[in-house]
């Protein structure tokens, strides 16, 4: 794997970048009517403060983590994985 190589990551690694759960925690400031919500939502989680996350371009930021692989964030396999709001959309399950 070229994360491990370039030690962007590290053993063990806990995979899964495609992902859906439920909201069962906010945290401060956030609506808390999220709980309960069905989400899903994005594997590369940038910054937020750099030129390309300000563009659009979070996928590519240099300091980014990507969920499981990148930045020892567990991935979808774990129980449980904490992103911010804005890395998530809620999603209607019919």
């Amino acid at each position: 794997m070229q994360y491990l190589g370039e030690r962007l990551t590290t053993y063990p690694v806990r995979i899964g970048h495609e992902w859906m759960g439920t909201v069962s925690a906010v945290g401060e400031g956030v609506d808390r009517r999220w709980v309960g919500r069905r989400v899903t939502g994005d594997t590369m989680l940038g910054c937020g403060q750099c030129r390309r996350c300000r563009g659009g371009y979070h996928h590519v930021c240099e300091s980014r983590t990507e969920l499981g692989i990148r930045g020892d964030r567990p991935g979808a396999l774990a129980e449980q994985v904490a992103v911010r709001r804005r890395h998530s959309a809620s999603c209607r399950i019919r």
